[in-house]
């Protein structure tokens, strides 16, 4: 079994308040008992109420569950017991009844989500299936209603010009974009929502957010003439979602998958997390996603810096990118360095991503023998013949952790700036990707 470090530990604390208290519970003394198997780490810690808060972590992905009130995931509680392990290994023992009860129910939900639906009678199938297209036609005239009347906005923008764009209140945005949420368009709305940021970067670059709506709403008028995959590209542009359940059901090979980072952004009211993924032996990239709406607890991600055995499906794709893993997830080992490339290599590999996804917004990417350096006010990392600029807060603690010697780097590129996120140097991980 995979033994995280501190640095991943912390790295799978929902934000940096977690991360401090479960520092502070890393100590023996803050616990009634513990204890660990094979397959789980358990302990009770002693809050503010009358009875001691029964912690547990299944050590299959560390995924925990506390008996506290936190909606957080995982507590700080948990985060405190994993590190307490990290630090010096608990004692062995048999898990009790409120620890087994959770692993058995965690094992059994995961095989429902896998398991085949139920078998219906023709009249039943019949009319589920009426029922769907039903749904479907409903939503696609929505779509295409709202759609067309987005298109006309569009093409008002350009006979009007831009150069009163950057002035415009928020609400001159948000109300296309209401009305494309309205018309159950959601993907669409969002890019709509990222126009005023376009817009104070100044023509270009809102000229070019447009034309990337323009043309995603041009591929949908003429939708049956493209390919499968540029279809379902451009629905999912759109806002259309997959049944995950369906895609569950294909199978795939096991495989090896080094788990390279990932970052947490907010996007209105939904919390966004991206974790990307890199197959061992081919470095065929995967982006995993987990929403969660409000105050609603994130489910739990997988560590950073460790090799998955899982089997990952792809969501179709002219750039098969996005993926989903199958319940079955064995970690093998840590890894403290990875295949990489120089800047000149990773550009070429986003170009190649752009020209199979004309709308593509970042791509993971992973640079060998980078140097951080500082230019009076902005950032950059570069090799020995290339540079990038970076989109960083923590560009100090990035040139610390490196020492000035050139790291390994990973991030998202959206063909102007790189959002790093890991950062590999000395044999170590560090998470520096957080909180967008």
């Amino acid at each position: 079994m995979t033994q995280l470090n501190a640095a991943q530990i912390l790295a799978l604390a929902p934000d940096a308040s977690s991360a401090s208290s479960g520092k502070g519970l890393a100590n023996a003394s803050k616990w009634k008992s513990t204890a660990a198997s094979e397959t789980a780490l358990w302990g009770e810690c002693q809050g503010s109420g009358k009875d001691p808060y029964q912690t547990r972590v299944d050590l299959s992905d560390y995924t925990a569950k506390c008996s506290c009130p936190s909606r957080k995931f995982p507590c700080k509680h948990a985060i405190g017991l994993m590190l307490l392990h990290a630090a010096k290994p608990l004692e062995t023992g048999t898990p009790p009844e409120w620890v087994t009860t959770w692993l058995e129910g965690r094992q059994k939900r995961a095989e429902a989500k896998t398991a085949p639906p139920k078998e219906l009678t023709p009249e039943e199938q019949a009319k589920a299936d009426k029922a769907a297209a039903k749904r479907v036609a409903s939503r696609e005239n929505k779509v295409s209603a709202g759609i067309e009347e987005f298109g006309l906005w569009l093409h008002d923008q350009i006979k009007n010009g831009l150069a009163n764009a950057p002035s415009q209140p928020y609400s001159y945005w948000e109300t296309v974009a209401a009305r494309l949420v309205d018309a159950q368009a959601p993907g669409l709305a969002r890019m709509v929502r990222d126009l005023p940021t376009a817009a104070s970067s100044g023509t270009n670059a809102l000229l070019e957010a447009l034309a990337r709506l323009h043309l995603i709403i041009s591929a949908y008028s003429r939708l049956e003439t493209l390919s499968a995959t540029t279809q379902a590209d451009v629905r999912a542009a759109i806002g259309f979602t997959q049944d995950k359940a369906e895609l569950l059901q294909a199978s795939v090979p096991r495989s090896r998958w080094h788990s390279l980072g990932q970052i947490l952004v907010q996007e209105d009211n939904l919390r966004v997390r991206r974790t990307y993924l890199e197959h061992a032996d081919t470095r065929e990239p995967a982006l995993l996603l987990d929403f969660a709406v409000a105050n609603q607890p994130m489910t739990g991600g997988v560590p950073i810096g460790v090799t998955l055995e899982t089997e990952l499906v792809f969501y179709p794709s002219n750039l098969p990118l996005r993926a989903i893993l199958k319940p079955d997830v064995k970690m093998l080992e840590n890894i403290s360095t990875l295949p990489a490339d120089s800047i000149h290599t990773a550009l070429e590999k986003y170009a190649a991503a752009l020209a199979k996804l004309p709308w593509l917004e970042r791509y993971p990417i992973c640079l060998e023998a980078v140097q951080i350096i500082f230019d009076d006010t902005d950032w950059r990392v570069q090799d020995s013949s290339h540079a990038i600029p970076l989109n960083t807060e923590r560009g100090w603690q990035m040139l610390a952790l490196s020492g000035g010697h050139p790291v390994q780097l990973f991030g998202e590129y959206d063909g102007k700036e790189l959002t790093p996120i890991t950062l590999f140097t000395d044999g170590k991980v560090h998470s520096i990707g957080g909180q967008a």
